[in-house]
């Protein structure tokens, strides 16, 4: 007996305004009278795509709905994704198009992957409508989701993390979005964004990792492809001072502020936050002293008050400051004014950090060998 979805898809067969449309819906018809499920899911997924059919939300309503539970769920969220962003006019009409999928009675939410997938769309969807509040509500819940995951998809993390972040940049913190936001691309591959993602990624990350209040790490954000979108364009600056921030480099910092300053003053959020963005590069700058120190960690208040370019009365008040923040650790001595170094937090290093961290441990290599064969030596004279 004929069903109604194969009433309704030869119809369309029929009624077809081109030959290139009756021969792909026809496909579509095949598909479904050979029960190919597998193959069905992949030629939706397809021509919604490429746009090659039309109307394709009755396409689902009056023919996909009826067999959707044969279908793998994660395509089929996938492909109900697609069809929201390509054929629903607004983003209203497209989360009333996506909501009814989270009904608990669908096949597809019985998998977790295909329900972090749904979130993470209809969360974008309600952040888009300002419904910020729904908007939290769902990425919460994706979140859940995805850490009691042992294995997700590359593709889910990816949706999960760019939703989150674009939450994030305008609800949440610098520090978040800057997290979630390197998430994301870390799970995506960058040829999937246009020239004009990456860039607009690599700047509002560049933004974030400066004002974040506990981002002291810049190694992770410049190693990434991404940033690189930034190189020679109107950005180059930011650029420029993420890697003086990443080497801790007030000289070079003052210089770039002073050189970009007419740019960096456009930006709301570099300008609301001068101070705290002069803390951290003075703090950094206060990481790479006692990181490149040869001959020990005890540093003299002098020697912090030069290099960090501070008055000696303010050091005391700065090494309490990356000691809270647990960037280093140590004990100071307000007696002789210094401090002693034990720790400094690791980070990802560039090629100059490592080359100079290789020549230590030669220097170190070598101190070692001096001492075994003056021990040696005097082993000999005492056996002699």
């Amino acid at each position: 007996m004929e069903t109604a979805s194969q009433k309704y898809i030869d119809q369309r067969v029929q009624s077809a305004p081109d030959e290139s449309q009756k021969a792909e819906l026809g496909k579509l018809s095949e598909l479904y009278q050979k029960r190919l499920w597998h193959q069905m899911t992949m030629e939706l997924r397809r021509i919604t795509k490429e746009e090659t059919v039309v109307d394709m939300l009755p396409l689902y309503s009056n023919f996909v709905q009826e067999f959707e539970g044969k279908l793998n769920p994660v395509e089929l969220i996938g492909w109900a994704v697609d069809v929201s962003r390509g054929f629903c006019a607004t983003p209203t009409d497209a989360l009333e198009f996506l909501t009814p999928f989270l009904d608990e009675a669908q096949m597809a939410m019985r998998s977790t992957p295909a329900k972090i997938l749904l979130l993470s769309e209809i969360a974008g969807l309600k952040l888009t409508l300002n419904m910020h509040e729904d908007s939290k509500t769902a990425i919460t819940s994706a979140r859940e989701l995805v850490e009691g995951q042992l294995e997700l998809p590359g593709h889910i993390h990816s949706a999960f993390y760019r939703s989150a972040a674009e939450f994030h940049k305008i609800v949440g913190s610098a520090a978040e979005f800057y997290r979630n936001a390197l998430q994301f691309l870390s799970y995506t591959k960058p040829e999937s964004l246009s020239k004009e993602e990456q860039l607009q990624w690599a700047f509002d990350l560049g933004n974030a990792a400066l004002v974040g209040e506990d981002i002291y790490n810049y190694g992770e954000l410049l190693v990434h492809g991404v940033i690189s979108a930034l190189e020679g364009t109107e950005h180059q600056w930011l650029l420029d001072l993420l890697r003086a921030f990443d080497r801790g480099d007030l000289a070079t910092f003052e210089e770039i502020c002073s050189i970009a300053n007419d740019r960096m003053i456009q930006q709301p959020v570099l300008v609301a936050h001068r101070e705290l963005i002069r803390q951290k590069i003075t703090i950094l700058a206060l990481m790479e002293l006692a990181f490149t120190r040869t001959a020990g960690r005890t540093i003299t208040f002098a020697e912090i008050s030069e290099t960090c370019r501070l008055p000696e009365s303010e050091v005391e008040f700065l090494l309490m400051r990356a000691l809270s923040l647990k960037l280093i650790s140590g004990t100071i001595d307000g007696v002789d004014r210094c401090i002693t170094i034990t720790r400094v937090q690791p980070r990802v290093l560039g090629r100059d950090p490592i080359r100079l961290m290789a020549e230590r441990l030669d220097e170190w290599s070598a101190e070692v060998n001096e001492t075994l064969l003056l021990v040696q030596s005097k082993t000999t004279e005492l056996n002699s």
